[in-house]
């Protein structure tokens, strides 16, 4: 059951985003949605890696002051896994012209694919059905959303030119870096008092991310 619920959402998403992006079936994108996924699964396999080892140099999360929960959020964490989403989505999406919900739903998807990977083989199988339904209403939305908003600055990145597209390919990896790090943040202390604000984070990520998503498609 709880493999069921930790596949569900990535599923719901997967569809969603493809029937937003129905134009790039009809010219044969499936095979990049695929490659995409399973470089999203691969980026999770070497982040989990580079963690395990970057995360030695810190102390226990308790041990920690606040400063240093946010150096570990940003340098230990969302660095690497937003880093090498950017990464393998770029290679994907440079060889041709895209529109920018094309540009949005190749970085979602390849999002989804760490999701995926860091569900299944990470957390789910060592927690219960209770943990299974938290990333689906917490995880698994925000690596949506921290794609969507790659996928946004890439395309605009894409479509300048000169010093603005230099700063653009650049914030296109620092935003969702930063804010993947402001996310996470907020639970890392294990403070049930200061889970609210990371409701806060996500709610306005995710409305942040439905508007984006439907002007993109009328534009």
């Amino acid at each position: 059951m709880k493999y069921f619920i930790g596949v569900l959402p990535i599923l719901i998403f997967l569809i969603i985003f493809i029937f937003l992006d129905c134009k790039s079936i009809k010219k044969n994108k499936v095979l990049d949605y695929i490659f995409l996924f399973i470089l999203g699964c691969l980026a999770c396999y070497i982040t989990n890696k580079i963690e395990n080892k970057v995360g030695g140099y810190f102390p226990r999360m308790i041990n920690m002051t606040w400063w240093m929960v946010c150096i570990y959020a940003v340098f230990g964490v969302s660095l690497f896994e937003e880093g090498f989403k950017w990464f393998f989505t770029i290679i994907m999406s440079f060889k041709e012209k895209l529109s920018k919900i094309n540009l949005i739903t190749y970085s979602v998807i390849c999002s989804l694919g760490f999701a995926f990977f860091e569900s299944i083989v990470y957390y789910i199988a060592y927690s219960d059905v209770n943990g299974a339904l938290g990333r689906m209403f917490s995880s698994v939305p925000s690596h949506v959303c921290f794609a969507v908003i790659m996928g946004l600055l890439l395309w605009y990145c894409y479509n300048s030119k000169g010093i603005k597209k230099i700063l653009l390919l650049i914030l296109s990896c620092l935003i969702p870096i930063f804010v993947h790090a402001l996310y996470n943040v907020f639970l890392y202390k294990g403070i049930a008092s200061l889970y609210i604000y990371n409701l806060i984070v996500l709610v306005i990520l995710e409305l942040s991310c439905i508007i984006i998503v439907f002007k993109s498609m009328k534009e």
